[in-house]
């Protein structure tokens, strides 16, 4: 041990009293890592590599951050697993203070305009708060039944003839 000492090149153990450096090649380790810090610093375009094939990719590009999953789906679990029910998965905006979408489980999902609520799924179907706009067509497709007899005179309605019916 000598304390003017800058750069050693060692095979076999290393016992360091503040940091390793490796400069070229790379560091395996045979078992789980521990990393007793707050902090992970990668650089742009750096990439977390998960999977033997590395089927699972986390990485900022710079400008665009990505989660890139290349087998099979990509499920995010929210809850704590097997154990905890998970009660819901919320997407926020980038300062935290506007709810885009909210996912809960054996509930809802919903999608938010400027922190409003605009469209929840409902036990029978959605529900759409403010006004739906169709563009391109639509695809929804109802008849006109017009009949110029007034209600009174021919009170059966026949919904084979369309959903809106004008009486005159």
């Amino acid at each position: 041990t000598y304390d003017d000492v800058t750069n050693i090149d060692s095979v076999g153990l290393i016992t360091a009293r503040s940091g390793v450096k490796v400069t070229g090649g790379s560091v395996v380790v045979g078992g789980g890592v521990t990393v007793g810090s707050d902090l992970i610093h990668l650089t742009d375009n750096s990439k977390i590599n998960l999977g033997i094939a590395s089927d699972l990719k986390i990485y900022h590009d710079g400008t665009n951050s990505f989660v890139d999953s290349n087998t099979g789906s990509l499920k995010i679990q929210s809850g704590g697993g097997a154990y905890v029910e998970a009660t819901e998965f919320k997407i926020y905006d980038e300062a935290a203070s506007e709810t885009v979408a909210e996912f809960v489980a054996d509930g809802a999902c919903n999608l938010y305009y400027d922190n409003t609520k605009k469209i929840e799924t409902i036990s029978t179907g959605a529900s759409v708060y403010g006004g739906l706009r169709l563009e391109g067509g639509g695809f929804i497709r109802e008849h006109l039944n017009i009949v110029g007899t007034a209600l009174n005179s021919n009170k059966v309605i026949n919904l084979s003839d369309g959903m809106v019916h004008y009486r005159s």
